[in-house]
């Protein structure tokens, strides 16, 4: 976790926002993430614009930092934003319930 340092930098005390953090991996690979709309406390966010954050830190070192601007409301907001570096075919996707 030393090497994700975006993610220490925003947050010293540790995961204090809605986040999901992973070990490393053997192999690169599709990965998938959700959200339900709420925050560390269960409760519902405000409708408006959020920001999905990726870090990598790989071989023990500092890695790409990239983040993707996307919409909470009340219809489905689908985008398919440009490839970054060591982040390709990201597909964002929120669906109100």
């Amino acid at each position: 976790m030393r090497f994700l340092t975006n993610w220490l930098g925003k947050n010293p005390d540790g995961n204090s926002v809605d986040a999901s953090t992973g070990a490393t991996v053997n192999s690169y690979s599709t990965l998938t993430a959700t959200w339900n709309g709420t925050d560390i406390a269960g409760k519902v966010v405000n409708n408006g614009s959020y920001r999905l954050c990726m870090e990598l830190s790989d071989a023990n070192a500092t890695g790409n930092f990239s983040y993707f601007a996307f919409t909470k409301g009340a219809t489905v907001d689908k985008q398919t934003p440009a490839d970054k570096p060591s982040f390709s075919n990201i597909t964002i996707s929120w669906t109100p319930k």
